[in-house]
């Protein structure tokens, strides 16, 4: 009996994990950036700093956490599932968590590190440009969004393995 309760609670952890990581990130683009539309440049690099600082700490934890219960169920379901589809779901789903980190750094990485230059620039007292500020969010924002349908897409899979 104990051991079912395990298992559901990492089958709802597989589902949940993943899906607050996507809100968390899209919330980003949803919510923060679009509120830095208010500040000055300088202000808006500063800010963005400090949210790629934050972020930079806590979201890995997240997503490491979250790969860890969708692997766990994968290797639960694996000898038991009579259908060798479900522990491959939750193994795709773990995966796909975990490409969070890669897109980070090889797709968004370049415009990452045009606006901390931008925030090094301020701090050094020089002139930043507002267009290119405002066109430098927009394609963070827009890859945060791309960024994170895969724990999204790693929460339906999740489901969908419950659902088989």
């Amino acid at each position: 009996m104990e051991s079912s309760k395990s298992t559901s609670t990492a089958q709802i952890l597989g589902v949940l994990l993943p899906v607050l990581s996507s809100g968390i990130g899209g919330g980003e683009s949803l919510i923060a950036i679009p509120a830095l539309a208010e500040l000055t440049p300088a202000e808006r690099v500063r800010a963005f700093r400090g949210l790629y600082n934050i972020g930079g700490i806590r979201s890995p934890t997240l997503g490491v956490v979250a790969s860890s219960v969708l692997a766990y169920n994968s290797w639960l379901s694996y000898p038991a599932s009579g259908e060798q589809s479900i522990w491959k779901l939750y193994a795709v789903a773990a995966v796909s968590t975990l490409a969070v980190a890669p897109f980070t750094v090889f797709i968004m990485g370049p415009t990452n590190a045009r606006l901390l230059l931008f925030a090094n620039k301020v701090d050094k007292g020089e002139e930043i440009s507002d267009s290119d500020v405002t066109a430098q969010l927009g394609t963070w924002k827009f890859l945060n969004y791309t960024r994170y349908l895969l724990p999204l897409g790693a929460s339906l899979l999740a489901l969908r393995a419950i659902l088989s």
